[in-house]
């Protein structure tokens, strides 16, 4: 079970460990589709990381590297979700629940 810091601003969705770790990626942002999670060549969700710890640096870092238009106001509140990582066969799942629990108004 972690504990990690949610922040959404659809169909954008942003993950941090809230614990301190060596080797830290900070940020990671996921985008949404209409149909599930946007996945790269493999297959696999497409992962931007941000290298910061802090949301503000981390997003201005995600956006100079990858050259992608990430929205740079009006994101949530950040949030605090316990997960249990065993509960999910792959990223996929966590990232799916995650999306329905937020167009739900859960989060």
């Amino acid at each position: 079970m972690t504990k990690n810091n949610i922040r959404h601003r659809y169909p954008y969705i942003a993950i941090c460990n809230s614990k301190r770790v060596k080797m830290n990626l900070g940020w990671v942002v996921y985008k949404f589709t209409k149909k599930g999670v946007y996945l790269n060549k493999t297959n696999r969700p497409k992962i931007y990381f941000g290298m910061s710890t802090d949301f503000i640096k981390s997003m201005a870092n995600i956006r100079k590297w990858y050259s992608i238009n990430l929205p740079t106001q009006f994101w949530s509140d950040k949030i605090q979700l316990k997960i249990n990582i065993k509960d999910f066969k792959s990223t996929e799942d966590l990232l799916l629940k995650l999306k329905s629990k937020i167009l739900n108004s859960e989060i």
